[in-house]
């Protein structure tokens, strides 16, 4: 079966699958668990609120990111991210048989008992996209890509899902390839996505809970909202984790101080509409970039992001007001 097909197969299967969410709810069902997402954020949104100015249903950027949300999980998927996925499965299948190799490979995670197979599962799906997540910032022609998530000034539950729509589907896909080799099945692989999934509903939050270790631990509002934060003390950024921290703190990414950060990016020129933000990493890629980059050589010309130019009285600032806040 070649490429075509596959995807062509797969899109079927999932289009079937996508309308019987509607024709026959469950509670399984991916889009029940979104709409389950979505309540439970508004609601702890509308109980703590970080940001209480920014406001819950009237906070700006929201009915961008309900669009958004309605893009990738009616829309993108339906079209073709599941197909994508399959098909990526079975051209990675033709390369193990193409190089000669036994089918399955030998000590892949389908190898393991299920219950340590799933826990391998994750980790490698969590690892690998935390991996690709600091690759998109520090590669110039992704970030620009990825920029429109940085964009905004604003975060709450939906901001999750602003991407450009070819960095989720080249995202997932081609994240995926290596770990196909490793046996991990596109089923599995998509049922991590949707754990995954409810993590970064939740880690976008406007909300302000007393969480304590668990932000050193999992992705939380707490350690995110520095992701997203307009000053950094680390080039490329912070906190890239997708579910577990550790891979922050392996390789010294983590970054959680007392103080709140500011969000967005520095000269943004990124358009505040959804049609103007699929076109501009594209028109993007035509001229130079003004700034707002946290990848290294985004243009050969500008200066230092910001945050590295931060002044010594500024950090001296900062730091007694949080040996204040500490008394």
């Amino acid at each position: 079966m070649t490429w075509t097909e596959r995807f062509k197969t797969s899109f079927d299967q999932y289009l079937d699958f996508f309308i019987e969410q509607f024709t026959a709810p469950s509670l399984s069902a991916p889009i029940t668990m979104i709409g389950a997402a979505v309540a439970f954020c508004l609601l702890v949104e509308m109980t703590a609120p970080r940001k209480r100015d920014w406001g819950v249903l009237d906070r700006q950027g929201l009915r961008l990111d309900l669009l958004y949300v309605v893009w990738v999980d009616l829309i993108v998927w339906p079209a073709g991210l599941f197909a994508f996925l399959a098909a990526t499965e079975a051209e990675a299948t033709k390369v193990v048989h193409g190089l000669g190799l036994p089918d399955p490979l030998p000590f892949t995670v389908a190898s393991l008992p299920e219950p340590f197979a799933l826990l391998v599962t994750f980790l490698l799906v969590d690892f690998a996209g935390w991996a690709a997540h600091y690759t998109i910032h520090r590669v110039p022609v992704l970030w620009r890509f990825h920029k429109i998530h940085h964009a905004q000034t604003t975060l709450g539950f939906a901001s999750t899902r602003r991407f450009h729509f070819a960095e989720y589907l080249a995202f997932r896909s081609f994240l995926f390839v290596p770990l196909v080799f490793l046996g991990v099945s596109v089923d599995n692989y998509v049922g991590m996505i949707w754990v995954l999934t409810f993590l970064a509903f939740l880690s976008h939050c406007n909300v302000k809970v007393p969480l304590g270790f668990l932000n050193r631990i999992v992705i939380t509002p707490d350690n995110h909202y520095w992701h997203h934060a307009k000053n950094l003390p680390k080039p490329y950024g912070v906190n890239f984790a997708s579910a577990l921290c550790i891979w922050d703190h392996l390789f010294g990414t983590f970054h959680l101080p007392d103080d709140e950060p500011e969000l967005g990016i520095h000269n943004d020129d990124v358009p505040t509409d959804f049609l103007g933000q699929q076109l501009y990493p594209l028109l993007a890629l035509f001229r130079p970039d003004p700034g707002g980059s946290f990848a290294a050589g985004s243009s050969r010309t500008e200066s230092p992001p910001a945050y590295e130019k931060e002044s010594a009285t500024e950090r001296n600032r900062k730091k007694r007001e949080r040996a204040q806040r500490k008394r």
